[in-house]
């Protein structure tokens, strides 16, 4: 897949575009697979505060519809989100010049 199919798949014209729960919900739920690559462009091209945010409300969204008895599933999920969100902070802290001056 190259990246005109990507993010044609998402439903933008570039990274900036990706600011909707319909956008991560495509991405999670993209039955094609994209590269390491494509997924490190689109996030270079958009606001990392606009991704915290919508992984948050992504999985909010999923996890509500994990039935009570579920746990192991909603551990599982609830990892995924730490681990995304962890990443997607360290990301945000990288790209942010102030921040690491206080380090």
């Amino acid at each position: 897949m190259d990246k005109n199919r990507f993010y044609e798949l998402l439903d933008i014209e570039d990274g900036s575009d990706f600011q909707y729960f319909e956008n991560i919900a495509d991405l999670m739920e993209m039955e094609e697979r994209a590269s390491e690559d494509l997924i490190s462009v689109l996030l270079r091209e958009m606001e990392l505060e606009d991704l915290d945010e919508l992984l948050a409300q992504y999985f909010n969204e999923i996890e509500s519809f994990v039935p009570d008895g579920e746990t192991e599933f909603f551990t599982l999920l609830s990892s995924i989100r730490q681990v995304l969100a962890s990443q997607t902070q360290m990301s945000i802290r990288a790209e942010d010049p102030a921040d690491t001056a206080h380090h």
